[in-house]
């Protein structure tokens, strides 16, 4: 098992719902940007919970993120040391892709020499509907390779959907330095279980 490098903080135990364990096949995450409400995101298949490459906190899904006829997105997913991570079933090893506990911060490589900065702060609770979510705010800014903030998005991840309830894309403001304007927002308005 390979795991790629990146800086990371140790948080404090915690115990969020575990990964995908809101997720099952058929169910829709409907998601609204301003006004508009978006084509649902799909669960076309759901292995939870699964083992992957010698780790058990893992899960298997596919999810439609746009209607077809674009591809779904297949996720092989697990959780180790309070990191989530991506399982590549070609190269057999695994890539991180955020901090899932509370006041953590992990740096991943990003674009043009930058790097993608996560932190996160202390898990919270989001209710869509009737579901009851853990979330774990998170702030994701993205630097280049001068270490200049260049875009921010503010979102509340929960490990449960593999997606987050909410969140905010921002850039920094020309006129204000040290301040951000938001671009665009998002928010999970229902969570559609499919029919028994």
């Amino acid at each position: 098992m390979l795991l790629l490098g990146f800086a990371c903080a140790r948080p404090e135990p915690i115990d969020p719902a575990p990964l995908g364990s809101a997720l099952a096949a058929g169910m829709e995450l409907v998601y609204a940007s301003g006004d508009a409400e978006q084509p649902p995101w799909t669960v076309e298949s759901l292995e939870q919970p699964s083992l992957i490459s010698g780790l058990t906190h893992c899960v298997r899904l596919t999810l439609r993120m746009a209607p077809a006829p674009a591809a779904p997105d297949t996720r092989a997913w697990c959780v180790q040391d309070w990191k989530l991570l991506a399982y590549n079933d070609s190269t057999l090893d695994f890539r991180p892709l955020r901090p899932v506990g509370p006041g953590m911060i992990l740096d991943l490589p990003g674009p043009a020499g930058g790097l993608i900065r996560y932190e996160t702060g202390q898990l919270e609770r989001d209710t869509v509907g009737p579901a009851v979510l853990d979330v774990l705010p998170t702030t994701i800014t993205t630097l280049d390779a001068e270490g200049r903030a260049i875009r921010r998005l503010r979102e509340r991840y929960a490990m449960a959907i593999t997606s987050a309830t909410r969140g905010t894309f921002e850039r920094p403001d020309s006129l204000r330095p040290g301040e951000w304007t938001a671009t665009r927002e998002f928010r999970l308005i229902a969570v559609r279980r499919p029919a028994r």
